[in-house]
């Protein structure tokens, strides 16, 4: 919801950041390791098994690729049996694609976390810190790795 801005007066969105999502495949390793990280340091998260919901439209799909900045190849998980049969060898554009997986989800690598309007493809864990959006000055003391700050 739109509110005033505090110094300006204007009405501006602002994204809530206190919501982490890990869209993930619960069965698998790279998933369940960013979900043990994140348990760790203490960050509480939504799990979203798009796999099995099939939850993710292409609308939705593209969004997300967008806000990791990634392009659709970025994300395809090549060695699925849905790569051979509807990917490969076909010069698909960026939209053919994102549709693609879309329809089979199995083909977007996985787990996506998302904070804000961020979000990093956490292909190992020691990804999830390139969530932040800028560094912050490290508080003297802090147990905190640099970056980890982002989700507090």
């Amino acid at each position: 919801m739109a509110e005033p801005h505090p110094k300006s007066g204007s009405s501006q969105i602002h994204v809530s950041y206190s919501k982490v999502i890990v869209y993930e495949k619960p069965t698998r390793p790279k998933c369940r390791e960013v979900k043990r990280v994140l348990t760790a340091k203490g960050i509480e998260f939504e799990s979203v098994d798009y796999i099995e919901k099939n939850c993710l439209s292409a609308n939705e799909l593209r969004h997300l690729l967008h806000r990791a900045g990634l392009r659709p190849q970025d994300a395809l998980s090549t060695n699925e049996a849905a790569y051979k049969q509807h990917v490969m060898n076909r010069n698909l554009s960026d939209e053919q694609l994102v549709r693609v997986m879309a329809e089979h989800p199995e083909l977007i690598q996985r787990p996506i976390v998302v904070r804000g309007n961020r979000a990093v493809l956490a292909r190992p864990a020691e990804k999830l810190p390139n969530l932040v959006s800028r560094k912050r000055p490290r508080i003297p003391g802090s147990q905190l790795r640099e970056g980890w700050s982002f989700f507090l």
